[in-house]
């Protein structure tokens, strides 16, 4: 049963959206105050960095975790504790000058941060409808846009108005205020998930199935790949993208850094395109598939006039970076949806959002090795052959994916 109302349907739809707003805030702050931070505590870039490799292998291994916990027990609890925990880790982050114990906080905060998504997919999963929740995905990957917009534009303000601890101690404020919107609002809405497990069975509700035959059975197993280098290219294009233009674009530090604002904006438009195709292709190894064909023409374009323009550097960036975040509405959102009836959404969401941050784990340092070493130019072919790989492994899973979703 779905949401009897529209009016509770776009009350959802706005939590989900305030939640994971407040989520990426206190997630995405660290990276935009990393160079004062590493100024004022006189730290390198290596050892300030060192906290944003650890949190993305703590986000992956807490989706697995939350993955599981997401579909036993109640999943409006877990998003509750999830922003508690980074409630306090922002909080607690600027009273600490250590490169080890700033690294340990965010690791921490990177595992509190892996509790929102996968009961967030749960609940949308079960309460809309499938042309519904391909819409309320996208309002919310627009959120995380927004909410890194607001985040680069905010940094530099606090370092002109006080200092970088503002950047975490605002999120921090803000993160409050939605957890407790969502502690006063959730409760009055007539769910389909339940609150907590009754003695009783549900006859109605899914029985959890084992994830790995699904996994096969599916052909979802061939997707890990495309998935994991989808947050390689996403988060190592982002991360990496002031030094790129800053080394061939011939830019200064601070237009360099600006620059980055241009991602979020563009993907929010590639995430409604994305949304848009879907309605009308209804297939995301397909859609998935364009979209990396259109990632490798990009980076292509890129690989070969790689020092001709910074204009075109950010473009193609862009480009890359906006049809990643639509691959990541197809794949990781709408995806694990199909799992419900083998009630193992969650657990789904947890498995493919925890592969995507092993790749944005691998990028932060991997990204910066190869091109310290070899330069752009190899760096930028190894995204053409990530992306081209990508989507042919895409398309190899399309016929197994389709017989699956028929199955039901």
């Amino acid at each position: 049963m779905k949401l009897p109302e529209l009016r509770q349907q776009r009350i959802l739809r706005l939590m989900c959206c305030l939640v994971y707003f407040a989520g990426y805030m206190t997630r995405s702050n660290y990276a935009a105050a990393i160079l004062a931070i590493c100024e004022d505590l006189a730290l390198t870039r290596a050892d300030a960095g060192l906290a944003v490799t650890g949190s993305f292998f703590t986000y992956a291994i807490g989706q697995l975790v939350s993955g599981i916990l997401g579909d036993r027990i109640s999943p409006k609890n877990l998003i509750c504790i999830g922003l508690l925990g980074t409630v306090v880790c922002n909080v607690t982050l600027p009273f600490f000058s250590s490169a080890l114990l700033i690294a340990g906080i965010w690791c921490i905060n990177g595992f509190f941060q892996s509790m929102l998504w996968p009961p967030l997919v749960r609940i949308l999963a079960e309460n809309l409808n499938e042309s519904d929740y391909v819409d309320a995905c996208a309002e919310v990957s627009a959120a995380t846009s927004v909410a890194v917009i607001l985040t680069y534009l905010t940094v530099p303000l606090f370092l002109r108005i006080a200092d970088w601890r503002m950047a975490f101690f605002f999120p921090a404020g803000l993160a409050v205020l939605f957890m407790v919107l969502w502690m006063v609002v959730l409760p009055r809405l007539s769910l389909n998930t339940p609150t907590k497990r009754s003695t009783a069975p549900d006859p109605d509700a899914p029985k959890a199935q084992p994830i790995l035959p699904l996994l096969m059975r599916s052909g979802a197993w061939i997707l890990l790949l495309p998935v994991l280098l989808q947050g390689l290219l996403r988060d190592g294009i982002t991360t990496w993208l002031p030094s790129c233009v800053a080394d061939l674009g011939g830019l200064d530090t601070s237009s360099s850094i600006l620059s980055a604002v241009v991602l979020p904006i563009f993907t929010i438009v590639c995430v409604r395109i994305s949304a848009w195709l879907f309605k009308r292709m209804h297939h995301e190894t397909t859609e998935s598939a364009l979209l990396f064909g259109i990632s490798t023409a990009a980076a292509l374009v890129m690989f070969i006039w790689l020092d001709k323009s910074a204009l075109l550097l950010v473009a193609c960036m862009a480009i890359i970076t906006g049809c990643m975040h639509g691959i990541n509405l197809m794949l990781i959102c709408r995806l694990p949806a199909h799992f419900a009836s083998h009630g193992c959404v969650a657990g789904m969401s947890g498995l493919l959002n925890c592969a995507t941050y092993v790749g944005s784990a691998l990028s932060t340092y991997a990204i910066a090795a190869v091109s310290d070493h070899f330069g752009w130019g190899p760096t930028v072919f190894i995204w053409v052959i990530a992306a081209a790989v990508s989507g042919l492994l895409c398309i190899a899973a399309h016929r197994t994916w389709l017989k699956f979703k028929k199955e039901g």
